[in-house]
């Protein structure tokens, strides 16, 4: 008599990782590297080309700010498609489109800076695409007991050494020059064979979609063990695929909406303002102040690789209010202690950096929960609204610094030292809204299998007033 069971019980049933487990997580934090490499590398092309081809202000503005214009629509197409097509689909299509667009950079005309910004609009819409792909796999692919510290590490962690990669290919400009230097960005398309072999689509989608044959097929050759059990094909509900679906639980969106947009808008403020601030505070010139900041890259770094193990230890609502609480600390610190000269110069950068070990280490617990929050055919799509909300603080954060800084003006915005302290008052604010809406919306996904969690999230509109969805640790 052949047994049924639903995926989830076939991929809990795994007493360890195997081999393809490990070459799977490692190439989604492969790509994931190397798709933020793409995105982090424009900065330095418009510090090198913007002196030669006579760039404004404003032409430079909007090559730097076509990526967060491109993720907002990438984003919501990318959750839809991937939720329709496949994860892996998407995740291969992206990849190539965000590695190709950086690479033809390199042909771009001098002085053709509306190209560069259309190139770089395709980056946008490619890497949210492909990140909330990834999460969705990782996501799916990994049993209840290791989900929320691994997917958390393979699909979040490792993000800012595509910066570091970024930095360190841009201290050999002399030698690369930056046509050189977006070239790299093929490195990502010659990926996409070894990708292509190493990473299944999940099985959990292929049952959403009635196809329980190819789940079966694809769930054994995953796990490395022969089945005697029939995969059971998910109920009708579970296929629907409408975006409108996701505010049944007003609750989860809220929760999604809240953490992502307040720790976004801190995480762009802080990397896009840091430097100058820093400069201004600590009166460095600008190779100094640059070196510095790769510490604070590695705390950020170290922030998320903590707040992984954090979060398989205490839950991700215990983690989430823990470093929204510490960067929320650390930021407010740094405003009090501003004007006090002896103290301001010894601590502000240390401060600096252990505010951002805080802030950068919340989005590894935030990363992977709208995936974890919403069924299966609606996962994507729900981590393509939390995509959309990080681009919205994408352009908040620095906008409101931007307003502080540059005494009103948006145009031709100037860093000030009067700035610091009303400026870190602001996003220590942003910093608690992140941890009352964790403490608010008592949402818990750690310990629970995605089908329980997705029992959940389909139960019905909830009030956002008197939600209380149940913990693990709650009775």
């Amino acid at each position: 008599m052949v047994t049924r069971k639903s995926v989830s019980e076939v991929i809990d049933d795994s007493r360890h990782l195997t081999k393809r487990y490990w070459s799977f997580a490692v190439a989604v934090a492969v790509a994931t590297i190397f798709e933020y490499f793409d995105l982090f590398v424009i900065g330095y092309v418009v510090a090198f080309v913007g002196p030669r081809w006579g760039l404004s202000f404003g032409q430079s503005a909007i090559v730097l700010i076509a990526s967060g214009v491109g993720a907002m629509v990438g984003a919501l197409i990318a959750g839809w498609a991937s939720d329709r097509f496949g994860r892996k689909t998407v995740l291969l299509i992206s990849l190539a489109s965000c590695g190709a667009a950086t690479g033809f950079m390199a042909i771009v005309p001098d002085g053709a800076w509306p190209v560069l910004a259309l190139l770089r609009l395709l980056v946008g819409a490619a890497v949210p695409a492909m990140h909330l792909a990834a999460i969705t796999l990782v996501v799916e692919w990994t049993p209840t007991r290791w989900r929320t510290t691994l997917s958390s590490l393979m699909a979040v962690a490792f993000v800012p050494i595509g910066g570091l990669l970024a930095a360190l290919a841009a201290s050999w400009s002399d030698v690369l020059g930056w046509r050189g230097l977006v070239m790299l960005g093929w490195t990502a398309v010659l990926l996409l064979p070894i990708l292509w072999a190493v990473i299944p689509e999940s099985a959990r989608w292929l049952s959403a979609i009635g196809e329980g044959k190819r789940a079966q097929t694809v769930a054994q050759w995953f796990t490395g063990t022969r089945l005697e059990t029939e995969i059971s094909a998910a109920p009708a509900a579970d296929c629907e695929t409408s975006f409108a679906d996701l505010f049944r639980n007003r609750a989860n969106v809220w929760l999604v909406a809240m953490t992502w947009l307040g720790i976004s808008t801190v995480t762009y403020a802080m990397v896009l303002w840091g430097p100058s601030f820093v400069r201004l505070t600590l009166n460095i010139p600008p190779a100094q102040m640059a070196s510095l900041f790769i510490f604070v890259a590695l705390g950020g770094l170290a922030g998320r690789i903590a707040a992984s193990f954090v979060a398989g230890w205490l839950g991700r609502r215990a983690t989430g209010v823990i470093f929204a609480v510490g960067s929320a600390a650390m930021l407010l610190l740094i405003s009090l202690l501003h004007g006090h000269a002896p103290i301001e110069a010894f601590a502000f950068f240390p401060m600096w950096a252990v505010a951002y070990f805080f802030t950068d280490g919340g989005w590894a617990n935030a990363g992977p929960m709208p995936f974890e929050l919403f069924p299966t055919a609606l996962r994507s799509q729900a981590g393509g609204f939390a995509q959309f909300m990080n681009g919205i603080g994408k352009i908040i954060g620095p906008m409101i610094l931007g307003l502080i800084a540059g005494a009103g003006n948006l145009i031709t915005p100037q860093a000030t030292i009067e700035a610091i302290t009303p400026a870190f008052v602001v996003l220590t604010g942003f910093s608690l809204l992140v941890a009352l809406t964790y403490a608010r919306v008592r949402a818990e996904t750690h310990g629970r299998s995605l089908e329980e969690l997705s029992a959940g999230a389909t139960a019905g509109p909830v009030n956002l007033l008197t939600v209380t969805a149940r913990s693990t640790n709650e009775p």
